[in-house]
């Protein structure tokens, strides 16, 4: 369902483009556009010129969209329908030849952002089911410590791709089970792994059940390390939930530095719920 959004917002204009996959999708297509007359000559007649293009290109645009709409039928609806996720994203190729295959968006309570679930095709024609995940930051050093004691998923891939400006982050699938339940030793692994975060002078900084997955033996992994940081570096998001929908540690505020006893708290906090 392709559709332009002509946004006015003052003096500013700017179009976007829509999409419907699973949910709603938009990106601007162009800068915002400042009508603002100037004071010289030169400056309103380049205005005018630039105003002038945007429209009718826009209209041309427009035209276009309607006669695609006029062609489609319900048969070519269903044939869509039917197929896997489409359009994907375009990162499909990891630096060693590995190719990603997209299969589905994960859209649940737990997790809302930009994470799929796909399978990589190496070189050598061996295929792993694998986490795809889209993020403004994240930890590469921190994962890696509690992947090497197995507290957190085979990281296969992270890196800050320029044509999507997000950094690209594969792991290993996890398999949860459907009634994945915590352990006197699961949470024993869980305090052992923010102990080693700790002691390497790392926080995690976003304990919550959204992050604890579990694999078919029940034993637990950290995921989504897009907080996680070097002690006294990384702060909190601005645009934190602090709306009482998540019961924080004390002291965990917008814009604030992320601290090691926010990160004992929130364990703790886990773990009484899960009564451990």
């Amino acid at each position: 369902m392709p559709t332009f959004l002509l946004s006015i917002v003052g003096t500013k204009i700017t179009v976007c483009g829509a999409i419907y996959l699973d949910g709603v999708v938009t990106q601007p297509l162009m800068r915002s556009l400042d009508v603002t007359p100037g004071a010289d000559d030169i400056r309103y007649k380049s205005l005018v010129r630039n105003v002038a293009h945007v429209f009718m290109t826009l209209r041309k645009c427009m035209d276009t969209l309607a006669r695609d709409y006029l062609n489609i039928t319900p048969n070519l609806v269903a044939s869509v329908n039917n197929r896997s996720l489409r359009p994907a994203p375009h990162f499909d190729l990891l630096p060693d030849g590995t190719h990603l295959t997209y299969q589905k968006r994960i859209r649940d309570s737990r997790n809302p952002r930009a994470v799929f679930i796909a399978s990589a095709l190496s070189p050598q024609g061996s295929t792993e089911m694998c986490f795809v995940k889209f993020t403004d930051d994240y930890c590469e050093e921190a994962h890696k410590l509690l992947e090497a004691m197995s507290a957190a998923p085979k990281l296969i891939h992270c890196k800050l791709e320029p044509s999507i400006g997000l950094y690209c982050v594969v792991t290993k699938l996890i398999r949860e089970p459907e009634d994945p339940r915590l352990s006197a030793e699961g949470a024993d692994k869980l305090r052992n792994a923010i102990s080693v975060l700790h002691e390497n002078e790392f926080v995690f900084g976003d304990l919550r059940e959204a992050n604890v997955m579990f694999d078919e033996n029940h034993s637990p992994y950290l995921i989504d390390f897009d907080w996680s940081g070097k002690v006294k570096e990384v702060r909190y998001p601005f645009n934190i939930n602090l709306a009482g929908e998540i019961d924080w540690a004390e002291g965990v505020k917008a814009n604030e530095i992320i601290e090691k006893e926010h990160d004992l708290m929130m364990l703790q906090k886990y773990l009484c719920r899960l009564s451990v």
